[in-house]
């Protein structure tokens, strides 16, 4: 009977487990937070992405990119350089680019502020000539460095087709869901 019992309850452990699949109702959804999330010292930096195209980028292109930074510092701090990080085909070297097709760094972010950077309206940083072909499901290798809390090294991907990375500039978008 002991043995009944156990082969019953694998037989129902295994068929609950059916239900986690490709077809399961949570298959469909996507995460709240579409790109990747990093912190150096007091400064998050939240949902960085690079925005969906169709094709991809062609290696050589410009690509820019989303970025929203969250100060937790007690003072200003500036993202002082945007570079190439440590892995992979795609290091680059972004620039800010501000409407009038200006590039300038440093960004400041005041105390307790955040900074948005996000294209096509106002200032947003570039990937400038990625060495490789970049398409969905691919990241682009950067390294932050801030006045205060050091570098981070972050890879950023391509924003899925549905991702909306454009539009106002709320203040609401340097916002995690998770806060």
């Amino acid at each position: 009977m002991r043995k009944i019992l156990m082969l019953l309850g694998c037989v129902l452990v295994t068929a609950s487990a059916c239900g986690a699949g490709q077809e399961a109702q949570t298959s469909n959804e996507a995460p709240a937070v579409q790109g990747a999330d990093a912190q150096a010292g007091p400064m998050r930096l939240l949902d960085l992405m690079v925005p969906f195209r169709q094709d991809g980028y062609p290696a050589g292109s410009d690509v820019p990119l989303v970025v929203r930074i969250v100060s937790e510092a007690t003072s200003t701090v500036q993202l002082s350089a945007v570079g190439p990080g440590p892995a992979g085909d795609n290091a680059v070297i972004p620039a800010e680019v501000t409407p009038d097709g200006v590039h300038r760094l440093p960004v400041a972010v005041a105390a307790q502020g955040c900074s948005l950077l996000v294209p096509p309206d106002g200032g947003y940083l570039i990937a400038r000539k990625i060495k490789a072909e970049m398409t969905y499901g691919y990241s682009v290798s950067v390294r932050f460095t801030f006045t205060e809390g050091g570098s981070v090294d972050v890879a950023v991907p391509m924003a899925p087709p549905d991702a909306g990375v454009s539009g106002p500039q709320d203040p609401g978008l340097c916002r995690h869901p998770d806060w």
